[in-house]
């Protein structure tokens, strides 16, 4: 009686151990599942690993760019300050030919055909004219017959001429009361006459105008001959 009591209480340990493992069989996906379950998920592996190398390559270009440009500025920052240092190693220089320029601005402003000696500027015209037509020549550029001031300015006019030259100076108004065109006084100024002359009262037509020759000396001859003319005017 006991012993069909064990075996039977035995019976039911197994017929449940077997209920229970072919539940759990139940529970099993086929293999068929399982595979495309796999794939799916290697699919979405391959993406999100596709995605992840494509942000990589997209933060490494932008990191790329970012490298190029921060290079590029400070080669620009080294040039700029490279400038400013030879700037400011130029700088005594350029005040220097600043000062330079302006002490011989007269020459740089320069007309074309003049000529700049200290602080004038001089017009040498080949054309023959009386003296008249000469100083009506020189008011024209709004400037006179040169009127010559210093044993300087005559040898600079003497070394720039080759024949005589109409000057500023005349006594056509009253014979022997000889001046210049600009006012300055005759009386005090230098003067370069060559020997005997001016002689304007000895000859039978009156000799009231100046020329200068290439000799550096002054002659009085008739105004209405025809000479070169040095016209001037301050620079």
């Amino acid at each position: 009686m006991e012993l069909n009591v064990a075996y039977g209480n035995l019976g039911d340990f197994h017929l449940d151990e077997m209920k229970e493992d072919r539940g759990k069989h139940e529970r099993l996906k086929p293999v068929s599942q399982l595979s495309s379950e796999m794939k799916t998920s290697d699919a979405s592996f391959e993406m999100k690993l596709s995605q992840l190398k494509s942000t990589v390559t997209g933060i490494s270009e932008e990191t790329s760019r970012s490298l190029v440009k921060i290079s590029t500025e400070i080669s620009l920052l080294k040039e700029s300050v490279g400038i400013q240092e030879e700037i400011r190693r130029l700088v005594p220089e350029l005040r220097t030919t600043t000062a330079e320029l302006k002490e011989n601005l007269p020459h740089l402003q320069c007309p074309m055909q003049w000529t700049p000696f200290k602080q004038k500027l001089y017009y040498f015209s080949s054309h023959q004219a009386t003296w008249g037509e000469a100083q009506r020549f020189c008011q024209l550029m709004d400037a006179n017959l040169s009127v010559i001031n210093s044993a300087e300015e005559q040898m600079y006019l003497q070394w720039n001429i080759q024949y005589d030259h109409w000057i500023g100076l005349t006594d056509a108004t009253k014979e022997g009361k000889w001046h210049w065109v600009d006012g300055t006084d005759y009386a005090s100024n230098v003067k370069f006459w060559y020997v005997n002359q001016p002689n304007g009262d000895e000859s039978e037509e009156d000799e009231d105008c100046v020329v200068t020759s290439s000799d550096g000396k002054w002659h009085d001859w008739p105004c209405s001959s025809f000479h070169s003319t040095i016209c001037e005017k301050s620079a």
